[in-house]
This record gives C-alpha cells, sequence and structure tokens, in this order.
C-alpha cells in the first residue's frame, strides 16, 4: 500500500470535505479524519479511518492525554492505524481482489491466517491446506514454511502436542527464519514455539528481535507481556498487554487469555477470572 503526502492530503481537503471526492482526487481508498477538544491541561483526539468510496467507517478511536505528552500522540495514533490496517485490510485485499500468478502464494497465506485466526471448527485444517498450497506455487516462501509448521502445533494442541512434533516443526520455523530473517512475524511464531518448549530465555529473545523489527506487532508485544508478567513483574506485562490491545483492537480471542494470564501472575484472581470469560467456547485449560 502507500500513503498520500500530507501536504497533497491537506491541500485537496481544504477545498472539499467529501470522502468521496477526495478519495477520487488523490486516488487514495481510505481517509484518515480527525477532531481536537482541548482545554488548559488535556487533549482529546477523535480518530477515524473510512473508506472513501463508500463513506463506510473501517476504524475509529479516541486518544487523550496531558497537553505535557502531545507530541506522543501522532506516534500512538499511527501505530493503532498500521495494526489495523494489518489485521483487518489485508483481510478484504484477498477477499476483493482474484487471484494473480505473480501474489498466488501470499494470498493462499493470507487465506491460512485468516483461517487460523478463526473458531470455526475446520478452520485450523483450512489453514494448513492453505499453507500448503501456497508451497505447492513458492516452495521456499518463508512466512508459509513457518505459518504451515505452526499450524500443526495448533492442531495438535499447542503446548500439549507431543515433543518430537514441538521440536519438529521448531527447527522447520527456524530453517524459514533462515530464509527470511527480517520477517518479524517469523520470530514471533518461533518465540512462541520456544514457550511450549519451556525454552524462556529464548522466546523472549525471539519476542523482542520481532518487535524491533516491527515495533507495532501487537501478537509479539502481547506474548512479551505474558513473559514478562511470568518472570515477576506483571505490572509491566499488563502494560505491555493493554498497548497490544489498542494496537489490535479487532484482536482475537486469545488475547483475552494472556491478559488473564498475566493477570494471574498478578493475583488479581477477579479480573484473570473476568478475562477468561471471553472465551466464547473455553477448553480445559480455560475452565
Amino acid at each position: 500500500m502507500f500513503v498520500i503526502d500530507r501536504y497533497s492530503a491537506s491541500a485537496v481537503a481544504a477545498t472539499s470535505s467529501d470522502t468521496v471526492d477526495i478519495g477520487n482526487r488523490l486516488g487514495a481508498s481510505l481517509l484518515v479524519l480527525g477532531s481536537l477538544q482541548a482545554t488548559k491541561t488535556r487533549l482529546r483526539v477523535t480518530v477515524r479511518a473510512v473508506h472513501a468510496a463508500s463513506r463506510a467507517l473501517a476504524w475509529g478511536d479516541v486518544f487523550e492525554c496531558d497537553i505535557e505528552d502531545v507530541p506522543c500522540i501522532p506516534e500512538k495514533i499511527a501505530a493503532a492505524i498500521i495494526a489495523t490496517l494489518q489485521n483487518r485490510v489485508e483481510n478484504a485485499i484477498v477477499e476483493q481482489n482474484p487471484a494473480k500468478t505473480s501474489m498466488a502464494a501470499y494470498e493462499y497465506t493470507l487465506r491460512g491466517i485468516k483461517h487460523l485466526r478463526g473458531y470455526a471448527p475446520d478452520d485450523n485444517d483450512q489453514a494448513i491446506a492453505m499453507f500448503g498450497a501456497a508451497l505447492k506455487l513458492d516452495r521456499v516462501y518463508a512466512l508459509a514454511r513457518a505459518y504451515q509448521a505452526f499450524a500443526e502445533i495448533v492442531v495438535a494442541n499447542f503446548d500439549a502436542a507431543p515433543q518430537a512434533l514441538l521440536f519438529d516443526c521448531k527447527g522447520r520455523i527456524d530453517d524459514a527464519l533462515a530464509l527470511d530473517p527480517d520477517d518479524g512475524r517469523i520470530h514471533w511464531l518461533l518465540g512462541t514455539v520456544h514457550s511450549y518448549l519451556n525454552e524462556f530465555a529464548d522466546e523472549r529473545r525471539k519476542y523482542e528481535r520481532a518487535l524491533l523489527l516491527n515495533r507495532n506487532d501487537a501478537n509479539a508485544l502481547i506474548s512479551l507481556g505474558v513473559r514478562v508478567s511470568a518472570e515477576g513483574n506483571p505490572d509491566e506485562g499488563i502494560a505491555m498487554i493493554r498497548e497490544a490491545m489498542r494496537l489490535n483492537p479487532y484482536h482475537p480471542e486469545w488475547y483475552w487469555l494472556s491478559l488473564g494470564a498475566a493477570f494471574l501472575s498478578a493475583r488479581r484472581f477477579a479480573d484473570a477470572i473476568e478475562a477468561y470469560k471471553r472465551r466464547t467456547r473455553p477448553k480445559v485449560w480455560v475452565l
């Protein structure tokens, strides 16, 4: 995706308030709109991302801060928009665009990730099938290789998977990382497998590396928050998890389980129970 320069956007917006007109003149499909309310000590910023052609709301949020913290606000808004685009708009792109030969492996991989995020009875099997289809087209596609291995662990019930499978999949994700060492998502997946094997120092290093590559990676941030909580710093971990939820407001249910685990580390049992109740179909561990 590309972003229109702020000066071009401001020039067009100064002559029109109609999103369809602005979108057509800029060649932009998504517009970010905002408003400010200020007192002597506080600032409130309301931000919306709107589909230009339909005027439909894609995302919205409100940011508040003390006046002295105003310089931090643009970065927080940008981070939230980036995470929202990654987690919502990429699915729309997959659904709207016909498959192209040069993009087919990528699209299969995105479809697989979408299924792996879901909770339908056949979602995990569908995810493995999609990753397999991607790899038939491109055997060295690192992200598809990493996600295929991780999906097999998910089907085998995460950390309850047989040790042999966990070690095999860890090796395959490591191989994928060698193919594309700058993809933070692969670092995050490998860190998660390290956690299932109780390799906690390696787990933390992988999450931190993922965040160095993409500081707006909500999955890596929430996973690091759980690790930090388990290491005896639950308040710091809970703050990370809350920030990850803000970065990814349309997050999957497992975010609530991570928050519950952090509350458990903090011995905030009532809060942990409320977080675990967000799971629509709780399994044994949640119960």
